[in-house]
């Protein structure tokens, strides 16, 4: 079993991002009609997102949009067209950003200004560094923060091409077993969002590649149902300072270095946060969210909350109503893949960019040649 497999293991099935679910989904038509050569038709909103991405990536999905005729819009139309009923444009559709990812700012604000084009971003503001200077366009691989700085955010949102919206606080996983699936080690690759979450707060702490020995536990995402299980930090130290008192990474060329971790992280207690609890760090999260980003870029402006890795539990559903947003980007098992007209404002669902050339159009692809390229 891989890291990863162990990590995400206790998933559910309603929250994972598997093949299988993808199968299901075209199964039981939670595609939209347009994937399989239909039109888009008057009760869809196609959502679209992306993440990281180059200039190369990117401008092919931008220039299909342009040289057929679709409009994108943002949170406030998506906001419309589920409680109202309103698309200014038969040819609407939105574009996603989610974390907020270095590259929006000098690879996706300046394809979309070139294309007279706009996006949502999703920013999570415990990740966002303050700067002096903003970055020079085109230079995605630079050094620096991985993510968009303060000043970048803020020029974006005010340029009007980038929606500024929420993806909670800290995008933190959160431990939901106690049964240990690994340590840190040298050779573990997680991506900079993976890495779960020790504590909350203003600064929140998460586990890190230079905390050798510390032990890993099952994860889901803080927006779940799943509560919390809390790591013993004596029993955390004392597995960090093991390794640092026995050669720091050395200590891993050891053929029993795993045995020896395991039997000081047997000594682990066990301790559940409560359901109050629960229902409090998820509101924290996403007030918090809400009440940074507001306090940088204006009152009233952040109204959406998209849910990291789009999962949300009944708790968060209620956590993002009581928080004040008006929609949420989450899934929701056999939903649309698309935002409903008159659906549930707080389960707004969306498709991976690759389906963009799916859309009616010239040089459009069917969802076959999208599953086969994934």
């Amino acid at each position: 079993m891989t890291i990863r497999t162990a990590l995400f293991n206790p998933v559910p099935f309603e929250e994972r991002k598997s093949p299988l679910r993808g199968i299901l989904d075209v199964i039981t038509l939670r595609y939209p009609r347009f994937c399989f050569g239909g039109e888009v038709g008057k009760n869809i909103l196609p959502v679209f997102h992306f993440h990281d991405v180059t200039e190369k990536y990117l401008r092919p999905y931008i220039e299909y949009l342009a040289v057929n005729g679709y409009k994108t819009v943002c949170s406030d139309e998506l906001e419309s067209f589920v409680k109202k009923g309103i698309k200014s444009s038969a040819k609407s559709v939105v574009l996603c950003f989610d974390d907020a990812w270095r590259s929006l700012w000098t690879v996706v604000f300046p394809l979309l200004a070139e294309f007279e084009m706009k996006a949502i971003a999703y920013v999570i503001p415990a990740r966002v560094e303050e700067a002096v200077n903003k970055r020079p366009f085109g230079k995605a691989g630079e050094n620096g923060s991985l993510f968009a700085t303060w000043p970048e955010i803020t020029e974006m949102k005010q340029s009007g091409i980038i929606d500024i919206q929420a993806h909670t606080y800290s995008h933190a996983l959160i431990y939901c077993d106690p049964h240990v699936v690994d340590f840190v080690h040298p050779d573990l690759q997680l991506g900079p969002t993976e890495w779960p979450a020790l504590q909350f707060g203003k600064t929140p702490l998460f586990v890190s590649p230079d905390m050798l020995g510390c032990p890993l536990y099952p994860c889901r995402s803080r927006m779940s149902d799943a509560f919390l299980f809390k790591d013993d930090e004596a029993v955390r130290n004392a597995c960090i300072e093991h390794v640092n008192q026995n050669g720091g990474r050395d200590f891993f060329s050891l053929p029993d270095w795993r045995k020896r971790l395991t039997k000081i992280a047997k000594g682990a207690k066990h301790n559940w946060e409560l359901v109050i609890e629960r229902e409090r760090a998820i509101y924290q999260e996403l007030v918090m969210a809400k009440e940074s980003l507001e306090a940088r870029l204006g009152r009233k402006t952040i109204t959406q909350v998209c849910f990291p890795w789009a999962v949300c539990g009944k708790t968060g559903e209620a956590m993002a109503k009581k928080a004040g947003y008006n929609t949420a980007v989450a899934d929701i098992l056999f939903g649309k893949r698309a935002a409903v007209r008159g659906g549930n404002p707080y389960r707004i669902m969306r498709l991976k960019h690759n389906y963009i050339f799916c859309l009616p159009g010239e040089g459009r692809k069917n969802i076959s040649t999208i599953f086969k390229e994934r």
